[in-house]
């Protein structure tokens, strides 16, 4: 059975305040078409190929914000560029926090949805924790206080990163004491109050049966020719014919 995190309540939530922003707008189109998925897997249908579409991802859009293959390319340049000096300052930071975050969302189903308060205290914890072994254990030179700031980085940013990431998906629309939809919901009976109803002799009560009918006896039967015996000076319908 596929596990549900929740992701029909988080699209709906980043969808709301994406804006403009079409990483935001990509991220709960995501999250809508894993949670179709997860309905239709429920029910043993097939996936539906236009809920595939999606808005184009990061590389995607920077790359075609120009018409044609050199304009197309310098931008890839200047991704390559910024990405790898964005590797170089911070990228253990992003992959603990990506590691981090991943973990939690893998334990959704046993310890409950992923929380923000707790890695943003911890980020702040770990932030504290590195200005204060700055503060007792200065560094000498340019090149070691570079070092030491990249470091305090990598460990502060972890931790961050993963609160931002908690919050980019979505996750602030779900509070803590809520269940995913798929859980079972148990039916109690409940009596309803009945009202008395006073026996009435003059009301034909009809009771149906799934069985055959039981033969008429003489007795019941002469009886039934007495009731709708036709008096004689009531016209029989088709006589006016045969007398014109």
């Amino acid at each position: 059975m596929v596990a549900d995190r929740y992701e029909r309540t988080r699209a709906a939530w980043v969808l709301s305040h994406a804006g403009r922003r079409p990483g935001a707008r990509r991220r709960g189109e995501r999250l809508m078409l894993a949670a179709t998925r997860a309905d239709r897997a429920r029910v043993s249908a097939g996936d539906v190929a236009a809920t595939e579409a999606v808005t184009p991802g990061l590389i995607h859009r920077v790359t075609h914000r120009e018409d044609g293959g050199a304009n197309a390319a310098g931008w890839m340049l200047g991704l390559i560029v910024a990405g790898g000096v964005t590797a170089w300052a911070v990228g253990p930071a992003l992959l603990g926090g990506w590691v981090i975050y991943t973990a939690w969302w893998y334990l959704v189903p046993r310890v409950g949805p992923v929380r923000i308060t707790p890695l943003a205290v911890l980020a702040v914890i770990v932030g504290v924790a590195c200005g204060l072994s700055w503060w007792f254990f200065p560094t000498t030179g340019l090149w070691a206080g570079v070092t030491a700031l990249r470091h305090a980085a990598w460990w502060t940013g972890a931790p961050a990163f993963a609160a931002w990431l908690a919050h980019a998906w979505g996750w602030s629309a779900v509070k803590a004491d809520s269940s995913p939809s798929t859980s079972r919901t148990d039916v109690v009976p409940v009596d309803l109050p009945t009202a008395d109803v006073a026996e009435d002799d003059s009301v034909l009560t009809v009771t149906a049966t799934w069985f055959d009918r039981p033969a008429v006896t003489d007795e019941e039967q002469d009886q039934t020719d007495t009731a709708i015996e036709i008096p004689e000076d009531d016209p029989v319908f088709g006589d006016s014919e045969k007398e014109q």
